[in-house]
């Protein structure tokens, strides 16, 4: 068997698609493409698919990936030939937009990751936006030495040092540049933004190992600053301050 790798993304109203939906949507998608996908063995076979880190209901992606086993047996068929049948069977707000073939050696996809870079940004303008601006808060962490988060597990309180587990953090404002390199970014409705309005972005931690989430930076990021308590909902939760749009997920080579 040979394995592929499919990058897509979300956004539009198939952002509200939960992960087994998603899953049942490919499922269906690739046995109308006619893709020559290996099967498991067993009472109840099921195509062989495996997602990387799934996306919160409401939330847009260019960056989502899942692999793909492929029964060669069956028919040799190109990377090309099925980021066309796949593109073929989507709807709008889910684009193929690239298909790699892996190596025996690569990791699988869960496995791999390591990393994931975001925009995040204002979906309303927030109350503490006064007392703490996006180059305020970007200036603020860089000086400091570490950034103390105490994470409840169900094994109890873990201690996390968030300077370490934050790779890039920068801000900088929407304009028609940012729009033409991001061609699947969601402004649109609620997601609605101007030119001149702020954005963060942000590459965390993240995977099975140690999944650092945008909302749970900001909350221990505007407490240290502030002194004061904030709890950060994003829009996937349904109402919140902060909109949350994946970029990339990075791999380990």
């Amino acid at each position: 068997m040979s394995r592929v790798r499919i990058r897509f993304s979300k956004h539009g109203a198939m952002k509200y698609l939960g992960h087994l939906d998603l899953l049942r949507f490919f499922q269906k998608a690739i046995k109308r493409a006619d893709i020559p996908v290996a099967m498991s063995h067993g009472f109840s076979p099921h195509q062989l698919l495996s997602f990387a880190m799934p996306l919160s209901v409401g939330l847009t992606s260019e960056g989502e990936y899942f692999d793909m086993e492929l029964d060669t047996k069956e028919s040799g068929i190109s990377c090309d030939e099925i980021k066309r049948r796949l593109s073929e069977t989507m709807v709008d707000g889910i684009e193929i937009m690239a298909v790699s073939l892996l190596s025996k050696d690569e990791k699988n996809v869960m496995a791999a990751v390591s990393k994931a870079s975001y925009v995040v940004y204002y979906k309303r303008h927030p109350n503490w936006e006064s007392k703490a601006s996006p180059k305020e808060l970007v200036t603020y962490f860089k000086e400091l030495s570490s950034l103390r988060w105490e994470k409840e597990t169900k094994k109890g309180t873990k201690v996390i040092d968030l300077k370490k587990e934050v790779s890039f953090f920068g801000a900088g404002c929407f304009d028609d540049c940012f729009f033409k390199a991001h061609p699947c970014f969601d402004n649109t409705g609620e997601f609605l933004t101007k030119e001149g309005d702020p954005f963060f972005l942000i590459t965390l931690s993240a995977g099975s190992n140690n999944n650092i989430r945008p909302e749970a930076f900001f909350e221990v990021l505007l407490n240290d600053y502030t002194k004061e308590h904030y709890t950060i909902v994003t829009e996937g939760n349904g109402t919140g301050d902060l909109a949350v749009h994946r970029v990339e997920l990075i791999f380990d080579r």
